[in-house]
């Protein structure tokens, strides 16, 4: 079963990338958990598919663009770790910015 939802999961961050968040939160079960950690700021936990939305307004919202891929995707018992690269600009900074 953790192969399988690595790959859909990895076909959910595919169509993200593309600009469909709709499209991706359709791949997701209803009851789907996400979790911002540390050293992220503020990190929570997200339930079900407004807590995607939730968590992806949140981490969007400062930046003039947002674009973010996954890196790594690492099945691990019931859930799917995934390793996110993201570059921004922010709305005050200007400069773009990349994490991983």
């Amino acid at each position: 079963m953790s192969q399988e939802n690595v790959t859909v999961i990895r076909e959910a961050h595919e169509v993200f990338e593309r600009g469909d968040r709709e499209g991706a939160f359709k791949l997701a079960d209803p009851d789907v958990t996400a979790h911002r950690v540390a050293p992220l700021p503020d990190p929570e936990t997200f339930h079900g598919i407004e807590g995607l939305h939730r968590l992806v307004d949140g981490w969007t919202s400062d930046f003039d663009t947002f674009e973010m891929s996954g890196d790594a995707f690492i099945a691990g018992g019931d859930r799917v770790i995934v390793r996110v690269s993201t570059t921004a600009t922010g709305h005050r900074s200007g400069p773009r910015r990349q994490a991983r």
